[in-house]
């Protein structure tokens, strides 16, 4: 058999997956804790009132709401 190019001679991210026998995402899904830090928000009115629910920072909310909206296209939520 011919020799197999090596990884730094691949182009593209699914021939390194092929060369390498794995199987790689590229779409991420949304996780469950996105929505909920998305609903949190929705039902608290701002990510201040949400952020004051036990266990919740702002920051993580607003991380949260920004993967979102990036993971849905870009779409703006608030």
């Amino acid at each position: 058999p011919s020799p197999r190019p090596p990884i730094s001679a691949l182009r593209r991210p699914t021939e390194i997956a092929q060369r390498r026998g794995a199987a790689i995402q590229f779409r991420m899904d949304p996780g469950w804790d996105l929505y909920r830090s998305f609903l949190q928000v929705m039902r608290d009115g701002s990510l201040s009132a949400a952020a004051r629910s036990p266990g919740l920072a702002q920051p993580t909310l607003g991380r949260h709401i920004e993967a979102l909206e990036a993971a849905l296209g870009g779409a703006t939520l608030f």
